[in-house]
């Protein structure tokens, strides 16, 4: 009797153990297949560009007829220079769409860069909300979480982004952790209380800029899962600087 419950122990042990393996193998191919399928888009897409001296430029251009004849939800392309982030954004109809799907429409375990319905997909809005998601490899939002080092943010203080009609250079001056279910994300999907959330990210940042508050700016708020404590989220605030 004991030989044969050792035995069933032993069974379960193996059951248990093949089947972490084939989850583990699983989520391993989902992150390749994600990641394929970005750095595939991202070689029809994308251009470096080198700006002429004393002139700003975003060091990429986009194709964004391409982009808009593979998926018409294509509103900006996101890039971070030697950071990971270089990823198309997009907004549909509501917040849930895009979270496990590629740009491409497809099951993708990494999603998509997505602009909050409630929000403007031009970016024309007093603040404009982007969700992704924060991937263990860094891809996605997965970098934003290091923006909670003061280090981090003076290397990497400035990101881009470019639209069909304007190109923006977004200097970062705000990142707060917050709950998943603070009301916060409403506010600032809300022109009317967004400028008092960034007033009070900007006192409250886990980095420091040297960035004054100006009701006449944009803005547009990054925005990932933390996993200091359940359902926590990261956001990074920057300033949205048009480049003429």
């Amino acid at each position: 009797m004991r030989k044969t419950a050792i035995l069933i122990i032993r069974l379960l042990a193996v059951i248990c153990c093949l089947v972490i393996i084939a989850f583990s193998s699983k989520e391993l191919l989902e992150y390749n297949r994600g990641k394929a399928e970005a750095r595939e888009l991202r070689v029809r897409v994308i251009t470096p560009v080198e700006a002429p001296p004393k002139k700003k430029l975003p060091p990429i251009s986009v194709d964004f007829d391409t982009l808009a004849a593979e998926n018409g939800d294509t509103v900006a392309w996101l890039y971070g220079a030697n950071t990971p982030i270089n990823y198309p954004v997009v907004q549909s109809e509501d917040n849930d769409y895009y979270l496990r799907r590629g740009f491409n429409g497809k099951y993708n375990y990494y999603g998509t860069l997505f602009v909050d319905y409630r929000t403007s997909g031009d970016f024309s809005g007093n603040n404009t909300l982007v969700y992704g998601h924060n991937m263990k490899n860094a891809e996605m939002f997965g970098s934003l979480i290091n923006y909670k080092e003061q280090a981090y943010f003076e290397e990497h203080s400035v990101l881009w982004l470019l639209t069909p009609t304007g190109k923006y250079e977004i200097q970062l001056v705000a990142g707060i952790e917050v709950p998943g279910t603070s009301e916060l994300f409403d506010a600032l999907a809300n022109p009317d209380e967004a400028g008092k959330v960034i007033q009070d990210a900007i006192l409250n940042s886990t980095f420091q800029s040297e960035y004054e508050y100006s009701e006449n700016d944009r803005f547009v708020t990054l925005s990932t899962c933390s996993y200091d404590y359940a359902d926590a989220r990261y956001i990074v605030i920057g300033k949205l600087e048009e480049m003429l």
